[in-house]
């Protein structure tokens, strides 16, 4: 969506376990883009300023369940951004 400069901006990631099995040592990274400056984020997640990441841990999410979290950002430059989010869990590939 249209986001204005020094305005903070809200977003929401939700995951979802669509296997039969318990997801154990879920790990989500949200990688952050220059034009955005993190302010804070929901569920314990840390910010790693090396890296312009947030970084969250769940211990397991169960089979079918789902797992919601949000991050709130400052946009601080113009243009188009991605936030890319990337997940792992003990034996997903």
């Amino acid at each position: 969506r249209l986001r204005y400069l020094e305005r903070q901006a809200t977003y929401r990631a939700t995951i979802s376990n669509t296997g039969t099995a318990i997801a154990n040592n879920v790990g989500l990274t949200l990688y952050l883009p220059r034009g955005m400056e993190f302010i804070s984020a929901a569920n314990d997640g840390t910010y790693m300023p090396d890296q312009h990441a947030v970084e969250w841990s769940l211990v397991e999410l169960g089979a079918g369940a789902m797992a919601t979290t949000e991050v709130a950002l400052l946009p601080v430059q113009e243009g188009e951004f991605v936030l890319r989010m990337q997940g792992t869990a003990d034996g997903v590939n």
